[in-house]
């Protein structure tokens, strides 16, 4: 579909800012092992996916591991534009022993 591989790990298409990762397995966010995974449909065939909260989470652990701000906005940016669920997040976020950053990741949400 016109998608090359860059110097990274990622591939890019001329026509899109969309970077695609397809990561080695097995997959997992944080310590948690990713069993189940979503998929969109499209002309080409079907892609599989991170959920919506699983990007939540993949986000939120660069920002809980590595304090990356930038992530912390992307994580935003999906939870209010899709919506997640705030539980499993909460969870997750628990057992990562980041509680004081997801407060903080819901703080986000409510000011922007």
């Amino acid at each position: 579909i016109g998608f090359k591989r860059s110097p990274k790990k990622y591939f890019e298409h001329e026509k899109t800012k969309i970077l695609v990762e397809f990561p080695s397995g097995p997959l997992a966010i944080g310590e948690e092992p990713i069993k189940r995974w979503g998929q969109v449909e499209t002309e080409q065939g079907v892609i599989q996916l991170l959920t919506p909260t699983q990007c939540v989470m993949d986000r939120l652990s660069s920002f809980y591991h590595w304090n990356d701000k930038q992530s912390l906005d992307q994580a935003v940016v999906v939870a209010k534009t899709v919506g997640v669920n705030f539980k499993k997040l909460k969870d997750w976020s628990t057992k990562e022993g980041e509680l004081e950053k997801y407060e903080e990741f819901l703080q986000n949400i409510k000011e922007k």
